[in-house]
């Protein structure tokens, strides 16, 4: 590539500086013990950190003056943030377990079995699901009082069966390296002599290294794909339509040809930042985030949108060609909780808000009163299931328009559809149980629409690529810690990782049938997470990987007051706390007594959310 990334240290070895290949520099300060106090990003944007005692972060406070705070319980797990725009306070038991997540008021409730397995979640429109479990720990079934799904695995743990009510049957085969090779969607509602229905019909084929080469559908027809020796897509070819891709050496997509596509054509790039794609133009800030968009029309007109950031990377307000403002709000988990149409005044027109469940998306909610809950797969960011319904609210606490809209539909009965996807985890179709298929989407490789695709009834399923929700004002998809854009295969800022996920801090993944990134930081293997969750010699408990007894960690596991903790202290007693981000995703290696251990986790302010671990023996190159 002819580029390079900087670092610089200081006399305690302390990271103070990086120069990234774009020429973007970070500036970092420590305390005396090593602790980050603050970060100043390329466009002189600085976070500082206050600390406790024990070093944990209590205050990030921006060069704006907005401040985020953070307090925790005995056991060293948060347990209250407050920032400038939503507050979390977290109700936990005895072994650390979230009992409940209340976010600006609005509350999830959760129940575990004695397993630790989740078996019931409320959401705040009052909506409860619950799972049942066999005894390989396996989910057989997902349910709510708006509908249920059931679920059948062979030997190996993979899913052969999904049944939605008594109407509609999933069924699925696997070839012996566990890739999904066949879809065949039924349904029992079928005309007098017939024994079923076929929905909707898949097969997969793939190369010797696991990267897909087809796919042959029943409503679609044939798709091929001609990869080169990365895995990297050239070239689609199917009935109707063909598209043609270019890559450099930095993994840029330097061209693209697809129908429908809204900036065909070759694309120039400084760096891994965007300058150019047919005729768009785009500009960006010194932090290396998207600005600026415009784009020339063949009547000679532009187009422009314009994007705001804050000093976290967080994309706060978009303006779109025709004038809408719109502005988006977050949790002080990063996680974006609101979306609002502007007035002129600055009143919200249109106001949408977003409930979480950890990393996932949980729900959905208009001014109009309805409501869209999604429940996953255990464990993962593929949705299973669809359910648009109206809150068991009482009437004082609605919305005067939520109430104005009870008072005048009449069909308020919940929608309940499952949620179909492919081999890597994308919604394809929603089914209803009586065999409908009411909504279907087709895109190119890289998201953007082919067709309208198939909607009934007014349902629409937004969810795109594994862990992204795609907004209609703009056409992005927002991917958690970044905003994937789909007409340039890329982010609109770069990894808060920095080099270690990719070279390219830039750019999505290698090829999105192979791979995934559901928070925008770190891509894996749907494969590699689905095998971690559902067979049986690999839980996803860190402290369940590495044996407390037989490792040394005994005592550690029993004077923590939960799994965050007990994490973070395994973490220490490996050594490998200290090479761990502020905020992001992370995995490291470390053998333990003979075996290397792959230990994947995200960090939120110093505070360990998510561990899980599998060893790499059992399960080689699963590695991200």
């Amino acid at each position: 590539m002819g580029q390079a990334w900087s670092y610089v240290y200081d006399e305690a070895g302390r990271l103070v500086a990086e120069t990234d290949f774009n020429g973007r520099t970070l500036a970092y300060a420590h305390d005396p013990v090593g602790g980050l106090v603050s970060r100043t990003n390329g466009a002189g944007e600085t976070l500082t950190f206050t600390r406790d005692a024990l070093g944990r972060v209590v205050e990030q406070r921006s060069s704006t003056d907005d401040a985020t705070t953070y307090a925790y319980a005995p056991t060293g797990q948060l347990a209250h943030a407050r920032a400038p725009e939503a507050e979390v306070v977290y109700e936990r038991d005895e072994l650390g377990r979230a009992l409940s997540e209340t976010v600006n008021g609005g509350t999830t409730v959760h129940a575990y079995d004695a397993l630790g397995r989740r078996i019931r979640r409320t959401t705040p429109s009052g909506l409860t699901s619950h799972w049942k479990y066999d005894s390989a720990g396996r989910c057989t079934e997902l349910g709510s009082e708006a509908g249920s799904l059931s679920f059948t695995y062979d030997a190996g743990g993979r899913e052969t069966e999904r049944r939605l009510g008594e109407e509609v049957t999933l069924s699925q085969g696997w070839d012996a390296a566990g890739r999904l090779t066949v879809q065949s969607l039924t349904s029992a509602s079928v005309p007098s002599g017939a024994d079923h229905r076929l929905l909707q019909y898949r097969e997969y084929a793939y190369r010797a290294d696991g990267y897909l080469t087809g796919i042959r559908e029943l409503t679609a027809g044939a798709r091929s794909f001609d990869l080169d020796g990365t895995g990297r897509v050239t070239g689609v070819r199917a009935h109707g339509w063909t598209e043609t891709y270019a890559y450099d050496r930095a993994g840029n997509l330097t061209h693209a040809a697809a129908s429908q596509h809204e900036a065909p054509g070759d694309r120039e790039f400084e760096g891994t930042v965007i300058r150019r794609a047919g005729n768009t133009t785009y500009e960006h800030d010194g932090q290396g985030r998207l600005v600026t968009k415009t784009r020339r029309l063949l009547n000679g007109k532009r187009h422009t949108w314009t994007y705001t950031w804050n000093a976290e990377d967080r994309l706060t307000a978009v303006t779109t060609p025709d004038g809408s403002r719109w502005r988006y709000s977050y949790d002080p988990l990063g996680r974006r909780i609101a979306k609002s149409l502007l007035s002129d005044d600055g009143s919200p027109v249109e106001h949408v808000e977003f409930t979480w469940d950890d990393t996932c998306l949980a729900e959905r909610s208009t001014l109009d009163g309805m409501t869209t809950t999604w429940e996953y797969a255990p464990g993962t960011h593929r949705p299973l299931a669809q359910t648009d319904h109206w809150p068991s609210v009482p009437s004082s606490e609605m919305s005067f328009l939520a109430r104005l809209a009870e008072e005048t539909t009449t069909d308020r009965a919940s929608r309940f559809h499952a949620v179909i996807t492919d081999a890597a985890g994308t919604p394809t179709e929603l089914v209803a149980a009586g065999g409908a298929v009411a909504w279907q989407r087709r895109t190119s490789l890289w998201g953007t629409p082919l067709s309208p695709g198939t909607e009934a009834e007014s349902v629409e399923c937004p969810l795109r690529f594994p862990g992204q929700y795609h907004d209609a004002e703009t056409g992005l998809h927002y991917n958690y810690f970044r905003f994937y854009d789909p007409e340039t295969a890329g982010y609109l800022s770069p990894d808060p990782l920095g080099l270690d996920p990719a070279p390219n801090h830039h750019a999505y993944i290698v090829n999105p049938f192979r791979w995934i990134d559901p928070t925008g930081l770190v891509k894996c293997t749907q494969e590699a997470l689905d095998k971690a969750f559902e067979m049986d010699n690999t839980p996803r408990k860190l402290e369940h990987v590495i044996d407390p007894p037989k490792h040394g960690f005994e005592e550690i596991v029993k004077n923590s007051g939960g799994r965050s903790e007990a994490f973070r202290r395994i973490l220490d007693s490996l050594g490998e706390s200290d090479d761990l981000p502020e905020s992001g995703g992370f995995v490291v290696d470390r053998t333990i007594d003979g075996e290397t251990v792959t230990i994947r986790g995200a960090m939120v302010n110093g505070i360990p959310r998510i561990g899980t671990a599998f060893i790499q023996e059992k399960f080689p190159g699963k590695t991200p």
